[in-house]
């Protein structure tokens, strides 16, 4: 289709075939501005393909972390019951000892009037006997 010599064509022609050149520029660059485009796309779905495999890591991450929060508050949570009724049981014993304590004390004081009483007329009794085994 082309002569041998490009001195042999009409300045039509000539026209012709920069225009055919210009269109065959025109359409390597669509095809490397698509072959961009596709390159592009690709590591865009790897980037997002990563990312989506970054947060299922992290979302499983943090479930087992929530789990073992969970866990260690229940933990937390039965011993602070059994702490809880530990310290109620040693109140409750504490608060009996007391009460038998106070009635010893109110029992011991009842008599605490008499024996000021007792002490007197045995003294004086006593005085009385000597006084008398001595006179």
């Amino acid at each position: 289709m082309l002569p041998n010599n490009l001195e042999d064509l009409t300045d039509h022609e000539l026209q012709r075939l920069k225009t055919m050149i210009d269109i065959a520029k025109i359409q390597a660059d669509i095809e490397m501005t698509r072959q961009s485009v596709n390159e592009s796309q690709k590591r865009l779905d790897k980037d997002l393909e990563e990312s989506r495999e970054r947060m299922e890591e992290s979302r499983k991450r943090l479930e087992k972390d929530l789990e073992e929060s969970r866990q260690r508050m229940e933990e937390n949570r039965k011993r602070l019951d059994k702490d809880m009724e530990e310290s109620r049981r040693r109140l409750e014993q504490d608060i009996a000892e007391s009460r038998a304590r106070t009635e010893k004390l109110t029992k011991e004081l009842a008599w605490y009037p008499w024996l000021p009483i007792a002490t007197t007329l045995l003294t004086g009794g006593l005085v009385v006997f000597l006084l008398g085994k001595v006179l």
